[in-house]
């Protein structure tokens, strides 16, 4: 696909919001469009192969408030503890900082909004991401490397 159309097509269906309708049908059919695509990342190796900087560069923008995030970090965890630690060394430093960059944006609850029922999807993602760097990486040290 030209350009970064592969790119923009994969993380819009990872991160696929429908049509905003809270219709059951709605709903199921926006959850089956990001599953669907999260298994066919991980079906066809190129995708995968491809995926990690796709996804790292689409976690800095991603919105905080974000609902069905799941399939998306999904990917990411899968993808962070079965690349290569050497070759996709600065694209998981680069994850490593757009984590926690996420995390120290995440907006607090206040005595304004203490009472509204915040997404906390990215934030869980994120933290599932930071815990899964970090043994990674400790993995990689316990080997020698």
């Amino acid at each position: 696909l030209p350009g970064n159309a592969a790119e923009t097509f994969l993380t819009s269906l990872l991160l696929w919001r429908g049509s905003g309708s809270f219709a059951t049908t709605s709903i199921r059919s926006t959850t089956n469009i990001r599953k669907s695509t999260e298994e066919m990342i991980l079906a066809i190796p190129l995708l995968f192969s491809s995926a990690l900087p796709w996804l790292v560069k689409s976690l800095k923008s991603i919105d905080p408030s974000t609902d069905g995030s799941d399939e998306f970090f999904s990917v990411l965890l899968k993808l962070v503890r079965s690349v290569d630690r050497t070759e996709n060394a600065t694209q998981l430093r680069e994850l490593g900082g757009a984590v926690c960059i996420k995390l120290a944006s995440y907006p607090r609850p206040n005595s304004d909004t203490v009472n509204i029922d915040h997404s906390t999807g990215v934030l869980c993602g994120c933290l599932k991401l930071l815990i899964a760097l970090i043994e990674v990486d400790g993995d990689e040290n316990d080997r020698g490397g």
